[in-house]
Parts: C-alpha cells; sequence; structure tokens
C-alpha cells in the first residue's frame, strides 16, 4: 500500500548541499545565485546538472524558481 500524505519527503545528500550552498550564497551575497555560480560553486560539470537538482528542490518544496529567468531563486523552508 502506498503512503498517504503523511509520508516523509527524503531527500539525498547533494541535493540538500546545494540547498544549504544557496542559503548560504544569498545571505552572503544578498541576491540569489545564477545556475552558472551554482555550477562553479558547488563543481558541477555542467549547467544541466544544475537544473536537474534545482528542479529536485523545487518538487520537494524547498525552493520556488522560476527556470529561463535569472537569480530567482527563493527558499521556501528555512535553513
Amino acid at each position: 500500500m502506498k503512503g498517504g500524505n503523511n509520508m516523509a519527503v527524503k531527500t539525498d545528500v547533494p541535493t540538500m548541499q546545494m540547498f544549504y550552498w544557496i542559503g548560504s550564497y544569498i545571505q552572503i551575497n544578498g541576491y540569489p545565485p545564477s545556475i552558472r555560480d551554482i555550477k562553479e560553486g558547488l563543481g558541477y560539470h555542467s549547467t544541466s546538472a544544475v537544473v536537474y537538482v534545482l528542479r529536485r528542490l523545487r518538487e520537494d518544496g524547498y525552493i520556488t524558481w522560476v527556470e529561463h529567468k535569472s537569480r530567482t531563486i527563493t527558499l521556501t523552508k528555512p535553513l
């Protein structure tokens, strides 16, 4: 039987690492990072890999983000 609304979302370590990195970036700089900022800051090899993780964060409710618009990431959960 599949779980209902009380099922906790399990987010993996690399995804949460990106969440905390974005939060730190916003605290330090006062604005959200670009996709390339995240790529360089976390050592990803491509922007598509960053986009994949951002989509997971958005689906899991950790961020809001408008694709194809620069610096639109907003945290929806506390660090």
